[in-house]
């Protein structure tokens, strides 16, 4: 259904024959970015405005109106004919496709449902869209969940169409159009198909990209942005559809209007009619977005306020050159150089330091060296490149109020020059190894240099953000100090192993849930605790465990065990096989952090054993708890796999000693604790507890989400 509305619009599509390296594949580009893109967007766009549920149906309207607009708009012009590049030249297309649907299988297969849940931005308007929330909600008069509507529009129309399997289904085809859009890529940046199976493999699997373990609207972007920009290097280049694509990769992620330039830049180096190029362009650039100007109009008041300005709380703060602002924006604006509370670098410096640990030093050189390769040789492509990367960077380094890891994952949405940039590098070193290696050999080793020196760099840490976010755990040192050191390895060669920092990379529960998805793909209401999966239980009808959680000592860096098997005998504070309701261990004051420790657990109903630390003063009182609930009802929700009504249930249990003990299930556990709960930055450890047998912790890890 949305393939043969997007292969009609390509039929449409006349290309130049001095295009020496055409082929379907950019045919196959175009009706991709048409029937899964823009197809799925207009049947959003009539949801949206309707106020009705969006159903299989309005898909299929909307399929059928693009397919009939496109074969009138076919039919009219004088050579109806297919064109050239889809008859006879599939030699060299078929084996890259495979290539492309083997990367699309390895997204599919490492989809990780375990770091998804139900309380998640994305989740939550997609059940709005297709009104499956227990309220109505105008999406267009409302902004409770400040997500993109691109983002909305695509994932909506997937999840209507292949219901719960929906979300994993478009990882997957995002995986295809990025190793697609990275072949076309490389193969006419460097005239050579080499380079161009080089840039497939690269971009969708290099471990920094590879990673992200869910769909979220950094990688969507990505994706979708690889179905248009092969198309701009070519001598005729088709205007309408890309300004429509581009506009759609501004609706996911808006913030990529900043690369804007580099579009202006392609419509001033194009050697046609540039009026009409701009015309075309801009024109359906600006059909698409304007959906973003009427929604930030009605729902925020302004064309100019967007969705995240409402997590900002109205605090001014006085910035250099624009005064009061709502943002903590970075040096030279701040008086000062600043870091995010928890995070061990400022912005701009830890996307560097991220992409070097991932790719490892060797390739992170040759991504310096490819800079001025491609500079010097490619002068035209190599300022596109420039423009489409620099101008968001510079935005975003200038941003703090950054929590890790979750937005280390923007710089997705510029991610295509940066592979560009390693492509090049590496085929001058050895291209000219007596030149360019050498200068890669020496890149290299004053990467080394800089990283080492940076590892005992201390930035002073952004004061501003806990008059941002009031009741905030206050930054510990040692924290970032271990952070620091593990963000900052010097590894040679790209770091695979963090493709599964916290769960194997083809875990067999992955199988499992594919599987079941498969058999049973109804839309997932019930909530499952975080780095766990759908299905996974305690067995309650084995003996149960007896531990002892000791929160005396700090937990991240202990020597000794903090959670142990209980003595034999051991009362237990609480108990989990008998009926009893969440419980929260309120307020423990201990040496090693400044602000009480509250312990909540789960209650005896829990699928999993689930246990959470929380950094801020427990109270009972009606405006207290209320707060309380807001601030973590929802980072619970996610972390223990509560309901939204989880808190409410929370039952008090004073305690002064530091040993809680209790008894639970055997089975799975998880033991997480907040760091920085406004930026939802959290340490987790899991078990699988069974009697008689040790305690055996794994983490701490990072949590991942979206």
């Amino acid at each position: 259904m949305l393939l043969i509305p997007g292969a009609v619009v390509a039929l449409t599509w006349k290309t130049d024959p001095s295009d020496k390296d055409d082929g379907p594949l950019f045919h196959i580009l175009l009706a991709l970015g048409w029937g899964f893109g823009v197809v799925p967007y207009l049947a959003f766009c009539y949801a949206l405005f309707s106020k009705e549920p969006l159903t299989p149906w309005v898909t299929a309207t909307s399929a059928t109106l693009v397919t009939l607009c496109a074969l009138a708009f076919w039919w009219i012009r004088r050579d109806r004919v297919i064109p050239a590049p889809l008859i006879g030249k599939w030699k060299e297309a078929v084996p890259v496709l495979l290539a492309c649907f083997a990367v699309a299988l390895i997204y599919l297969l490492k989809y990780d449902r375990s770091v998804f849940f139900l309380e998640s931005c994305i989740h939550r308007v997609v059940m709005q869209t297709l009104q499956l929330t227990d309220v109505p909600i105008d999406i267009l008069a409302s902004n409770q969940d400040d997500q993109r509507l691109g983002n909305t529009a695509v994932i909506s129309n997937f999840v209507v169409l292949y219901r719960g399997l929906g979300f994993r289904v478009l990882y997957a085809f995002v995986g295809f159009i990025m190793a697609l859009g990275g072949y076309l890529l490389g193969r006419r940046l460097f005239q050579s198909s080499r380079w161009g199976w080089f840039s497939l493999l690269a971009l969708p699997l290099n471990p920094y990209v590879a990673k992200i373990p869910l769909l979220d609207e950094n990688l969507l972007t990505l994706g979708y942005c690889s179905l248009f920009l092969p198309l701009l290097f070519r001598n005729k280049i088709p205007w309408g559809h890309v300004g429509t694509l581009f506009g759609l990769a501004i609706m996911m992620r808006h913030i990529s209007i900043l690369s804007g330039p580099a579009m202006l830049w392609a419509v001033w180096q194009y050697q046609g009619d540039r009026r009409k190029a701009l015309a075309w362009g801009l024109g359906t650039f600006c059909l698409v977005t304007l959906v973003a100007h009427i929604h930030h109009f009605v729902a925020l008041g302004s064309v100019f306020q967007f969705e995240s300005y409402g997590q900002l709380n109205g605090h001014l703060f006085p910035h250099r050159l624009v005064g009061n602002h709502s943002g903590l924006m970075q040096w030279p604006f701040s008086p000062e150089l600043v870091r995010t509370p928890w995070n061990p670098y400022p912005t701009f410096l830890m996307w560097p330091v991220y992409l070097a640990g991932h790719w490892g030093l060797v390739l992170f050189s040759a991504m310096v060296v490819g800079i001025v390769v491609l500079f010097r040789k490619a002068r035209i492509e190599s300022v596109f490149w420039l423009l489409w990367f620099v101008p968001p960077y510079l935005a975003l380094s200038l941003q703090e109020n950054w929590d890790v890891p979750n937005k280390m994952g923007v710089i997705y949405i510029i991610f295509h020059p940066i592979v560009l940039w390693v492509v090049a590098g590496v085929r001058a070193g050895f291209r000219e190894p007596k030149r360019w290696g050498v200068v890669w050999v020496i890149v290299t080793a004053l990467v080394s240099l800089g990283l080492w020196s940076i590892q005992s760099l201390h930035v002073k840490m952004d004061e501003r953000y806990y008059v941002a976010w009031k009741g905030e755990r206050i930054e510990e040192i040692d924290y970032v100090k271990a952070e620091r050191a593990r963000l900052s390895p010097l590894v040679l060669w790209p770091d695979y192993s963090r493709l599964s920092e916290s769960s194997r990379l083809f875990h067999p529960e992955k199988w499992k849930g594919l599987l079941s998805d498969l058999s049973n793909p109804a839309i997932d209401h019930h909530q499952t605790a975080y780095a766990w999966y759908p299905g996974e239980s305690v067995d309650r009808a084995k003996e149960p465990v007896t531990l002892v959680l000791d929160v005396s000592e700090r937990l991240f860096d202990r020597q000794t065990p903090w959670i142990r098997v209980a003595p034999s005998g051991a009362v237990p504070d609480i108990d989990l096989t008998q009926t009893s309701p969440p419980t929260v261990v309120p307020n423990l004051r201990v040496d090693w952090t400044q602000a009480p420790v509250s312990v909540l657990v789960t209650g005896s109903d829990a699928d999993v054993t689930a246990i959470a630390l929380i950094f801020e003063p427990w109270t009972q009182s009606v405006q207290g708890q209320a707060q309380l609930q807001e601030r973590y009802e929802r980072g619970l929700e996610m972390i223990m796999g509560w309901g939204p009504d989880g808190f409410k249930k929370v039952r008090r249990l004073r305690l002064k000693n530091h040993q809680i003990v209790l008894r639970v299930p055997a089975g799975p556990m998880g033991v997480s604790e907040s760091l920085n709960n406004a930026g939802q930055n959290y340490l987790f450890w899991k078990s699988r507890l069974a009697h008689d047998e040790p305690i055996e912790l794994s983490g701490p890890y990072r949590i991942f989400h979206n």
